[in-house]
């Protein structure tokens, strides 16, 4: 699974895909994961430019992490597409239409991340290894 073009990545993704509109209420685990990791980020001590949130889902992290990191500039990373709509639509509307939503969000694999080396000042990654290859 070394390529977003191989079979098990197509497969990934179209399952993920199919999936984004009814994944919140299934994913406990995640979000339990989640919630506490997110609760451990008072013990950095780090001011990030931007944060990578690699399989960022639904982006039920990100507004978390705006409002613990409110000067970050938030990228969201999925190789879902119907994921990123839907932390799309977490977005108030608001914010949106005066580009106050200080996030970007990007489909692509997180193996092969299409983000520039050293764009990221921190990185988050919630329970997305057992999909990614060796």
């Amino acid at each position: 699974m070394n390529d977003a073009s191989t079979p098990e990545k197509s497969q990934m993704r179209r399952s993920f895909d199919r999936a984004a509109s009814t994944y919140d209420r299934a994913a406990v685990l995640q979000r339990e994961v989640c919630a506490r990791a997110l609760e451990r980020l008072d013990l950095v001590k780090l001011d990030p430019a931007a944060i990578i949130d690699a399989g960022c889902g639904t982006g039920f992290a990100a507004q978390s992490l705006r409002k613990r990191f409110p000067r970050a500039h938030l990228i969201g990373l999925d190789i879902a597409p119907a994921m990123l709509h839907a932390s799309r639509a977490r977005i108030p509307a608001w914010k949106k239409w005066v580009g106050l939503d200080g996030q970007a969000l990007v489909c692509g694999d997180n193996e092969r991340l299409p983000i520039r080396s050293g764009s990221g000042g921190m990185g988050g990654y919630n329970l997305g290894v057992p999909w990614e290859g060796d």
